[in-house]
Parts: C-alpha cells; structure tokens; sequence
C-alpha cells in the first residue's frame, strides 16, 4: 500500500478514536471524522462507506493481528497465549479500552469472545472430553468473562502491573480450573 494511502487512513482511525471519546459511533458524521482528520468526504468513501463501517474495518484489523499472532503459538501454552494477548492490548490499551467500552453495542466484545471460542473450545475438549457440550459452552463464557474481566480491570488502571504479572495470575486460574473441576 502506498505511504500516502497507509497515512491518510491512518489520520482518518485516529479521528475516529479522537470522537468516540465524546461521541457514540452511531451518533458520528463522517463530516466530523473528516474534519478532525483534515481529510475530504470523498477521500474518506474512497475507503470507508460509514463512520460504523470505519468501525468495523479497525476491529477486523485489530482482530485479524491478533489472530496471526496466536496462531504461532501452540494452544496449550497459556502463558504464551495471554502474554501475546495482553501486550496487543497494552500496545493498543485506547482503542481497546474504547472498543470495549464506549462503542456502545458491546459488537467489539463479542467479536474479540469470538475470536477464541474455536480455539479454546478445542482445550475444553482436550481438558473435559466428557463433559457435556451445554457445560462446556458455560464453561468457556465463565472463563473469557473472567478472563475479560482482569483484562478491563487492568486497562482500567492504566495497564501498571506488568504483564508478566498478570499472565502468572491468569496462568494460575486457568490451571486450578483444570486441575480441580471434574464437570462429570
């Protein structure tokens, strides 16, 4: 991609996440991401066709990384797994926190649970092979919610306790789960 389309974009993302400060998506105008970006309208539909199609498109990108990088990880190797996932979030703590948070619909949460319910459905398999399908579905949301939950908490207060730290603490949890819950 050519360095002037590569940056353009990149001014455009950067008005978005400066309005959805302030501004839900649903409530954005592409006349204000524009405006904020310094960009004409029709640069923008050049690449976007909405303000919720600029959305969309940053957490497919967002997402998609994620996704490569994990998949250069054996699944089994939790400490691998959370410490990829907590530095692209740490790398990217504001547009998570917002994507999170003040994109209104919770589509970004149910798009990043999405993301690893294939993959970590294959460990529950591999973890609870008897457990029945309906309590290995509750399983997995009790985890990722959990999971999610000391994520946001961590976002919440600035990402300050290294990753390490917070991976040892869910490395942990996910471990006594698997060691202590029979589901037969």
């Amino acid at each position: 991609m050519d360095s002037r389309i590569r940056y353009t974009k990149f001014r455009i993302k950067v008005a978005f996440f400066e309005l959805l400060k302030n501004c839900p998506v649903d409530k954005m105008t592409v006349k204000g991401i524009c405006d904020i970006a310094m960009v004409n309208r029709a640069t923008f539909y050049k690449y976007y066709d909405s303000a919720a199609d600029l959305m969309n498109k940053i957490e497919e990108e967002m997402l998609d990384s994620l996704e490569e990088q994990l998949k250069k990880v054996d699944l089994t190797n939790h400490r691998a797994n959370f410490t990829i996932i907590l530095k692209d979030v740490y790398d990217n703590a504001t547009n998570y926190e917002m994507l999170f948070e003040k994109s209104g619909d919770g589509r970004f949460r149910d798009r990043f649970f999405n993301l690893f319910y294939k993959r970590n459905m294959e460990l529950i398999e591999m973890y609870f092979p008897n457990l029945p399908y309906p309590d290995k579905r509750r399983l997995y949301y009790f985890i990722a919610e959990g999971l999610i939950g000391i994520m946001k908490t961590w976002m919440a207060e600035g990402c300050k306790d290294p990753i390490d730290e917070v991976v040892g603490f869910m490395v942990a949890l996910i471990d006594t789960i698997n060691k202590n819950f029979k589901g037969q």
